[in-house]
C-alpha cells in the first residue's frame, strides 16, 4: 500500500461559483485619474522672526514633501488667514480645506504629514497626553515664545 495520497480533483473544481466573485469592474465605481486625485495641502503659518520657530520649521520643511506649505507671518498673510499679527505670532496655526487649527492640534496635523514624526502625532493625539501638552503649550511655551518675540520687536524699534 502506498503512503501517498493522490489528489483526484483538480484545483479548478474548488473554485467558488462566479456569482460569489466580485471584481472592481462589477462595482461600477467611477475611477479618478491621477490629476483628479488631490490631497488637501496643509499650510503652516509660523513666526519667521522667532529663531526657535524658524529652526523647527526649517527642520520640518527638509522632511516634508509637497503636502505641506510653510508660510511666514506677514501683513498680507495674516489678513488672508483672518488673524492679527499678534494672534498669528502667539502660536502655530495650520489650515487645511479652509479649516484653521492652532496650538498642539496644529503640531499634530504637521507631524502626521512628516516621516519620523507620525509616531509622535499618534502619541500626542492620545487624549491624556493631548490634554497635558495642550496646557503646557498654551500656558507656558507659547506665552514664553511670544514674550521673547515682543522683546525682539522692541529692540528692533530702538
Amino acid at each position: 500500500m502506498s503512503s501517498q495520497i493522490h489528489a483526484t480533483r483538480s484545483f479548478k473544481e474548488f473554485e467558488q461559483p462566479k456569482l460569489w466573485k466580485i471584481t472592481i469592474a462589477d462595482l461600477h465605481i467611477p475611477r479618478k485619474s491621477a490629476g483628479e486625485i488631490q490631497m488637501a495641502k496643509l499650510e503652516v503659518l509660523y513666526n519667521d522672526e522667532c529663531p526657535i520657530c524658524r529652526r523647527e520649521i526649517t527642520h520640518y520643511s527638509r522632511l516634508s514633501d509637497n503636502s505641506v506649505e510653510f508660510v511666514k507671518i506677514t501683513e498680507a498673510t495674516v489678513l488672508e488667514w483672518g488673524l492679527t499679527e499678534d494672534q498669528a505670532a502667539q502660536q502655530i496655526h495650520v489650515r487645511s480645506d479652509g479649516e484653521l487649527t492652532a496650538g498642539v492640534d496644529a503640531f499634530i496635523s504637521v507631524w502626521e504629514k512628516l516621516p519620523y514624526y507620525r509616531w509622535l502625532a499618534l502619541l500626542v493625539s492620545w487624549r491624556p497626553i493631548r490634554f497635558v501638552t495642550g496646557i503646557t503649550y498654551r500656558c507656558i511655551l507659547a506665552p514664553l515664545l511670544f514674550t521673547m518675540h515682543r522683546r525682539r520687536r522692541k529692540r528692533q524699534i530702538r
